[in-house]
């Protein structure tokens, strides 16, 4: 799926003053380089005069530096990244996007963390990943740690593939303690964690106060190891607060799927199950009628890292449609995200009929 960027600087940057008493100015930055991302990041830490930065991510493979990529931020901000840009007739612009994680792969070379974000001390702070290829991190960190400690605001981690990673904490740590979190349609597979510290793949946790949500929303979450070459846990739910969980496929992991926990002295997370293929729950097991499933999803190809479905998948067809949280408007292929009834998991199966151009 194709997006025309109106009002686009080629190469430039954009700064468009905003209503008084609104963030100061939005900045959008177009990057073809890991040099030119960082020098964006920067300036959106920076906090000085402007509050929101866009920065867009030309197609490309991005090698990571050193300790990976950073943004730290303790005022009011808005982040948007995301990738899929190019240029209109091969120019170096961000012109036009295909909404795809393919395109834009961040590469930890095999022994960095790819991105960090900590925000806090601000009252708000929407920050936003979209159309991403996380890999081959490595090293004594996750590929992507977020830490969000004071902003009563939204993170939305959405279409992006987390594969081929091996660090020694979880792949993917994110940490929401006030406002609400969006983890839609994502890929976290083939990737490894520590055994002897028991992390999983995917770690969310949220704020202790019932009044914050997480919504977890047609993810595949599947053949995640650890460093003995064992299943690990693929998901890892934390703090006395909501999560909502529709439309996803947990699979092939360790000794249970997913596992839930808080904090001490904090209630148990209140898990809201809703139509679902989980191979194996550890401590929160869907309740009868949440059209959970526990059947094998038919992946394509898993052993060679394509976790797509095959048209006979018993997860074809077999979602919500308007799940709490919402779903997107395209899977993590950028196919449309709705032919009919929504398939679970990150991709919607390609050969409905008239529903992808006749590709099936």
């Amino acid at each position: 799926m194709f997006r025309t960027i109106a009002a686009k600087l080629s190469g430039c940057v954009l700064a468009s003053l905003l209503p008084l008493g609104a963030m100061a100015a939005t900045v959008t930055h177009c990057v073809h380089n890991a040099t030119e991302f960082q020098s964006a990041l920067a300036a959106a830490s920076d906090g000085s005069n402007v509050d929101a930065h866009v920065i867009d991510v030309r197609d490309g493979t991005y090698l990571v530096p050193s300790g990976g990529f950073e943004f730290f931020q303790n005022t009011n901000h808005r982040l948007d990244i995301e990738g899929g840009f190019f240029g209109l007739n091969g120019g170096n612009g961000c012109d036009l996007q295909i909404q795809s994680a393919a395109g834009a792969i961040l590469d930890g070379r095999g022994g960095q963390t790819i991105f960090t974000v900590i925000s806090n001390g601000a009252t708000s702070g929407n920050i936003t990943f979209r159309y991403l290829t996380f890999q081959h991190a490595g090293g004594d960190a996750g590929a992507f740690r977020v830490v969000m400690l004071s902003n009563a605001d939204t993170l939305r981690v959405e279409n992006n593939l987390f594969i081929d990673n091996s660090t020694t904490d979880g792949t993917i740590d994110i940490l929401n303690q006030v406002g609400v979190t969006y983890f839609l349609d994502n890929a976290v597979v083939g990737n490894t964690v520590q055994a002897n510290l028991s992390q999983s793949a995917l770690r969310i946790e949220s704020g202790p106060s019932m009044s914050v949500t997480a919504f977890i929303n047609n993810n595949t979450i599947a053949g995640n190891m650890d460093t003995q070459g064992e299943l690990a846990p693929s998901l890892w739910i934390i703090g006395g607060s909501n999560f909502d969980f529709a439309n996803n496929i947990v699979w092939n992991s360790g000794s249970c799927d997913i596992d839930a926990g808080s904090e001490p002295g904090d209630p148990l997370p209140a898990v809201n199950y809703d139509d679902n293929d989980i191979d194996s729950a550890c401590t929160v097991v869907p309740p009868a009628g949440s059209g959970t499933i526990n059947e094998y999803p038919l992946f394509i190809d898993a052993a060679n890292g394509n976790y797509r479905l095959m048209p006979g998948s018993p997860a074809r067809d077999a979602g919500d449609n308007s799940p709490p949280g919402t779903t997107r408007d395209v899977d993590l292929d950028g196919r449309p995200r709705i032919v009919g009834r929504v398939d679970m998991g990150a991709y919607e199966v390609i050969d409905h009929i008239f529903g992808d151009g006749f590709d099936g």
